[in-house]
């Protein structure tokens, strides 16, 4: 939210006019609402592995069967990013950081993305 303070102030600093200042400044509050709104309210819960499926929780507990298009590591392999695509066409990114994941369920999910790799004979590109 200090970033988002930050960047709504900052068209005042410049020299634009004065209807374009309050317009940056608007967008900027509206971005950061929405992002603040999803963080608060995900869509998903819970990911699981059943039975060679993939699974995508929401919140009224229902499963929705997904398929796992990709992984990343990022910041050092310290957070996982998790590519999903749904029945529907949609798809959605899991981030998986150490204060979300414990070290047992981390060792396990590597292993599974390892042997899915193997299987699929391919290593995730960006």
């Amino acid at each position: 939210m200090l970033v988002a303070a930050s960047a709504a102030f900052a068209p005042w600093a410049s020299g634009l006019s004065l209807p374009l200042r309050a317009l940056l400044s608007l967008a900027v509050v509206l971005v950061a609402v929405s992002g603040l709104r999803r963080h608060l309210r995900p869509e998903w819960h819970r990911v699981s592995w059943q039975s060679d499926a993939w699974h995508l929780v929401d919140a009224e507990g229902r499963e929705h069967d997904a398929t796992l298009t990709g992984h990343r590591d990022v910041f050092g392999g310290s957070v996982r990013v998790l590519r999903f695509g749904l029945r529907d066409g949609s798809r959605c990114h899991v981030v998986l950081a150490p204060d979300n994941l414990d070290a047992e369920t981390r060792r396990r999910l590597t292993l599974l993305l390892a042997r899915a790799d193997a299987v699929r004979g391919t290593v995730d590109r960006p």
